[in-house]
This record gives C-alpha cells, sequence and structure tokens, in this order.
C-alpha cells in the first residue's frame, strides 16, 4: 500500500465518521477539512486524523434531519440505517462502536461515560428495530414477527453476554468493522 492510498483512506474514513457524527454532509467535510489543516501532513496515517476530525465534528454540531437522500450513494446500508437514529443515540454509537472510543475518551468530549454507555445500548436496540422494520416492509411480514435468525447477539459494552446484552445485525457488525478497517 502507498503512502497516497493510506492517506486516502484516513481521510475517507475521517469523512466518513464526521458525516455519521454531524448527518450533514456539508459539516462533515467542513469537520475534515479543519483536521487536515491542523494536523502534520507527515502523520496524517497515524490515526490523529481521524480523531481531529471528531473532534472538529462534535465543535460543529449536528443535524437533526440527515441528509439520507444526498449520502444514500456514499454510505453503505447498514451505515445509513446509522443516520436514522435520533442525533444523540447516532452520536454515542458513532463513538463507541464504529469509531472504537473508549468511555475515557468520550468524557474528554465532555460526555458522561454512563450516557454515552446507555444510549449507545439504545441506540444498538433502535438500529435492530429498523433493520426489523425494513425486513417487514420488503418481505410483506406482519408487525411482530420473527426476524431473529438474520441477528446475532453480541457483548454488552462490559463485555459480558446476559438478559440485557444488545443485539445487532450481522451486516451492522460487518458495516462497523468496515467503517475504520
Amino acid at each position: 500500500m502507498t503512502l497516497t492510498s493510506t492517506i486516502d483512506e484516513t481521510v475517507s474514513k475521517s469523512f466518513r465518521t464526521a458525516l455519521l457524527l454531524t448527518g450533514s454532509s456539508f459539516i462533515a467535510e467542513a469537520a475534515t477539512l479543519d483536521a487536515i489543516h491542523s494536523e502534520d501532513p507527515d502523520q496524517v496515517q497515524d490515526g490523529r486524523l481521524l480523531r481531529a476530525a471528531i473532534v472538529a465534528a462534535m465543535a460543529m454540531g449536528f443535524s437533526d434531519m440527515p441528509e439520507l437522500d444526498e449520502v444514500s450513494s456514499i454510505l453503505p446500508l447498514d451505515l445509513r440505517r446509522v443516520l436514522r437514529l435520533p442525533a444523540e443515540l447516532r452520536r454515542c454509537f458513532v463513538l463507541r462502536i464504529l469509531a472504537g472510543l473508549s468511555g475515557e475518551e468520550c468524557s474528554h468530549l465532555h460526555m458522561s461515560i454512563s450516557l454515552v454507555d446507555e444510549r449507545t445500548r439504545a441506540a444498538a436496540s433502535e438500529l435492530v428495530a429498523i433493520r426489523q422494520t425494513e425486513s417487514r416492509d420488503s418481505a410483506g411480514l406482519a408487525p411482530g414477527a420473527d426476524q431473529s435468525a438474520h441477528e446475532k447477539q453480541i457483548p454488552n459494552l462490559s463485555g459480558s453476554r446476559n438478559k440485557e446484552s444488545t443485539r445487532v445485525s450481522e451486516g451492522t457488525r460487518w458495516a462497523a468493522k468496515r467503517l475504520l478497517s
């Protein structure tokens, strides 16, 4: 992999993350450009650009009404579903699950660790509901029909599996890995 392709991938990840945080391609672009201008060009590939883009996006605000039509060609389906989350749930899910920030790192962004974890779990549950609604609608299933064959249990944020473990679709897990891989 060349330095240019590494930089391109880093910038793309930073933009997608900012887009998911803000719900706006305009704000995401501005946050990514701010991050690029604030970083040493020789250090772009080491993850600092992504962190700088997150900080810039968080400072710039977010859209309660994400640009779903505009981003449909930019993001895969599972990440477009993330944009359908309420803004505060979306931000917490993106920070903790997709960007992989620790609770401590979120606290540096002026967010309570317990609130971030609570909202992340709520977001994961909401994503399951969004996916189930889409599946039912496309398959013509009645509300309440079981879609569990398409879902997998993942550990909650503490790492344990129990009745309150969060359920997300395999596709969402794949998209989360793909976003920052």
